[in-house]
């Protein structure tokens, strides 16, 4: 590790120690962003913010990066806030305490690796209540919502729209379609916001978790989100930056062509899970350039991850046991540095034709995620080295997913020592072994993750290929045994327009899409969901939207939203009628 301090806002700096730099200059410059005006009991200052009995509520956006993906905007229009952790939201509720924007702010959660480090404002200093939140809800405008003049100035066809280059280079526009926007994206924490304070608070998004891409009749990709946001207090965060050799990373001036290099890279910081049963990734950085550095940041100070890089045409990499170093804008400018300039980490490259998997079959519930993990060292968890949502409307990969090959890279971190004589401080190298997993060589621990409502699928160790594609089956994650089930009837009403190849239904909650089912005419359709008090003590769920969605062939689209959300928290059944497009 190194320690280093008051970077300098400047191009001199390079790799890492550059990114690092850019960070700080945004966090430290004047956090700029919509204004805004409260609803129910929060104030209405949009500047001074606090005074005796209000906090000033600052909120940012560390975004992340994503595979051919340019821009991932989004257009937020409110947040709100409440005591409880576990409440689910309701616009009749007073309990909620609301800030509605002035002017709404669009945002792009897709940033290049020179910004994935970066904290964008979304808002600055609002005053609210003070006292102690269990979560922030995030209002996006829907995608298919009248555009507004915040999005039009941006340029942007839609309010949520994704732009990328499909597998022929060819730019896309396509809106991000958002399943649930009126109930908002969940930001669960305790946040303490103290009187006669300012409280900042980033909104962590990492698109590898939450875009998910879907196939279409058109041929062109689709993609919606699945929220998986995290929270991180500035006053409280810290960083790990670090460094490859570029002159191994596809595309640098002294690099060999491919496949003899390294390219696709992701470096994540990772933890246990929840239930303890593997290691899933907290903050993740995705190289797009040749420069080799990497910043996780925010994360929580004086906190260990263990942290993997993976890519293709290279071994993964692990390295154990690192240390986040107390690194707070509003304190102390220090963080930890794997890899340096002169001392680069250098991944071991693996020039064998890349091997792919998709599923054999549809996986249920839709809205889930395919997880492959390898097991290193005496620990008994595996840790994540490949992850991909399943698409909604398939229940398969709309691409398949490429895995790495070859043995570990494994590596335990060693934390500096400081000669008390002579002050010197010596950082130990970081000296990597080739590991095979307990798996075997080449092979995972596969298994399938679900919605807030379920456990995870039967993990398996499945050794896909080397250098082909191929498809696997995976177990179906297991709705959890306690919770109770309720029926929500969709009365179809009309006929579908030739317009249209098909429609689907898909019911959602704030967590993401729950059960998606085709439809070709009217009638009734039956959706059984989770309901009662267990499936809402999980975090403001068993509240659902349903809609509609038709596509065609020529590129048509349409949404068609229930006029009113499902609320099962306390009831076992409710009907909603939707007329097909």
């Amino acid at each position: 590790m190194k320690t280093a301090r008051h970077p300098a806002c400047g191009p001199g700096c390079a790799g890492a120690r550059w990114l690092l730099a850019l960070l700080m200059c945004s966090v430290l410059a004047a956090c700029g962003g919509g204004g805004g005006s409260t609803g129910n009991s929060a104030s209405s200052s949009t500047s001074s913010g606090a005074d005796s009995t209000h906090a000033a509520f600052t909120l940012g956006l560390s975004g992340g990066a994503y595979r051919d993906v340019t821009h991932v905007w989004v257009t937020v229009g409110s947040v709100a806030l409440h005591p409880q952790a576990s409440q689910a939201w309701s616009s009749s509720d007073r309990s909620w305490t609301v800030l509605k924007l002035e002017t709404p702010v669009v945002i792009d959660l897709a940033v290049p690796d020179t910004s994935q480090g970066n904290v964008t404002p979304i808002f600055n200093g609002l005053s609210v209540p003070a006292g102690t939140y269990g979560q922030i809800r995030v209002f996006p405008l829907a995608h298919d919502a009248a555009l507004d003049d915040a999005a039009a100035a941006k340029g942007l066809s839609y309010n949520a729209q994704v732009n990328y280059k499909d597998a022929g280079g060819i730019a896309r526009t396509v809106p991000l379609e958002l399943p649930s926007p009126e109930l908002g994206w969940r930001l669960p924490g305790s946040f303490t916001m103290a009187a006669n304070s300012g409280s900042y608070v980033v909104m962590g998004t990492d698109l590898l978790q939450g875009l998910v891409r879907m196939s279409s009749p058109d041929g062109i990709d689709r993609f919606s989100f699945r929220p998986s946001l995290r929270s991180y207090d500035m006053a409280t965060s810290g960083a790990i930056i670090g460094q490859l050799d570029p002159t191994l990373i596809c595309g640098g001036a002294s690099a060999p062509a491919a496949p003899n290099c390294a390219e696709d890279i992701v470096v994540s910081a990772q933890s246990l899970s929840a239930d303890g049963q593997r290691h899933v990734s907290v903050r993740q950085y995705r190289l797009s350039g040749t420069s080799g550095g990497f910043a996780l940041y925010p994360l929580p100070s004086d906190t260990r991850y263990d942290v993997v890089i993976t890519g293709r045409h290279m071994q993964t990499m692990l390295i154990k046991d690192v240390a986040v170093s107390a690194f707070s804008v509003l304190i102390t400018l220090d963080w930890t540095t794997l890899g340096t300039s002169s001392d680069p980490i250098r991944p071991v490259i693996t020039p064998a034709t890349p091997r792919t998997v998709n599923l054999a079959s549809a996986m249920s519930p839709p809205g889930s995620q395919l997880y492959f993990g390898q097991t290193l060292g005496s620990v008994t968890q595996p840790y994540e080295v490949a992850l991909s949502n399943v698409d909604i409307l398939s229940g398969t990969l709309a691409q398949p997913l490429a895995l790495p090959q070859g043995p570990v890279s494994l590596a335990t971190y060693a934390a500096p020592t400081t000669d008390s004589g002579t002050g010197v401080t010596t950082y130990p190298p970081l000296v990597f072994a080739d590991t095979v997993p307990q798996e075997g060589s080449d092979a995972f621990s596969v298994m399938a993750l679900g919605t807030a409502y379920d456990d995870p699928g039967a993990s398996s160790v499945q050794a896909p290929a080397l250098g082909t594609a191929s498809t696997i089956t995976v177990a179906n994650p297991v709705r959890q045994a306690a919770l109770g089930i309720g029926q929500i009837q969709v009365n179809l009403t009309g006929s579908l327009s030739s317009t249209y190849d098909g429609a689907r239904l898909i019911v959602s909650d704030v967590n993401g899409v729950v059960a998606s089912q085709a439809v070709t005419g009217s009638g009734s359709v039956v959706v059984n969901v989770p309901a009662g008090s267990q499936a809402a003590a999980l975090g403001g769920t068993a509240v659902y939207t349903v809609a509609l969605r038709a596509a065609g062939h020529t590129g048509s689209l349409r949404w068609v939203r229930a006029t009113s959300v499902v609320d099962l928290r306390s009831s076992a059944s409710a009907a909603v009628t939707l007329a097909l497009p």
